[in-house]
């Protein structure tokens, strides 16, 4: 008899100490950028600033060393999927960055990157910790509702990540997500970022 668990769903999640990129240099630049430019209006609503979507093109190292660090870890996690140790040969990946101030009363739509293959949220600065939900990241399960059993949940349909300033997730572009609305009052700072693989 074989039990088959079928439809897995990759979720990677970095911890602080594992990370080991820069917090302090992104943030003070992004609460700046946020305070002195317009945003753009995405999935981000309430108080939250959406940058140009240009951090990639930065050369700064703050900017570069997690692009770079999300982008090896897609590769990992493709090649892991694919049955190999090493990042699969043979293709090429590309990134396109932006962030994300969110203060009090910010929140995220509903929504996913399906063009993407890969998309991370980094957390240069959780904000204060203001009790769940308050900016939690939410990740919706992709299958449709099942028929419910009374009293019990088998398939919650999401899943609750608590930021923490250092972290970094990562899940599939088609994975829909949305953000709770946040209740401290320290801008939470977010480098978010899509990874595109392709053939050489």
């Amino acid at each position: 008899m074989d039990l088959l668990r079928l439809f897995e769903t990759p979720v990677l999640v970095v911890g602080p100490d594992e990370t080991g990129l820069p917090t302090h240099a992104l943030r003070d630049r992004l609460v700046a950028e946020a305070a002195s430019t317009h945003g753009l209006r995405r999935s981000n609503g309430g108080a939250a600033w959406h940058s140009i979507p240009d951090l990639a093109l930065r050369p700064d190292a703050c900017f570069q060393d997690v692009i770079q660090r999300v982008v090896a870890l897609s590769q990992q996690l493709t090649g892991d999927r694919m049955g190999e140790r090493a990042p699969p040969a043979g293709f090429r990946a590309s990134a396109q960055a932006w962030a994300i101030v969110t203060r009090t009363g910010g929140y995220g739509v509903l929504h996913d990157h399906a063009d993407a293959h890969w998309s991370a949220a980094y957390y240069a600065d959780a904000g204060d910790d203001a009790g769940d939900p308050s900016g939690c990241l939410a990740l919706v399960d992709p299958r449709r509702a099942s028929t419910l059993i009374s009293g019990v949940e088998l398939d919650p349909t999401t899943v609750l990540i608590r930021p923490q300033t250092g972290m970094l997730v990562l899940f599939p572009g088609w994975l829909q997500h949305f953000v709770h609305p946040y209740a401290g009052t320290r801008p939470r700072v977010v480098l978010s970022v899509n990874v595109h693989l392709a053939a050489r």
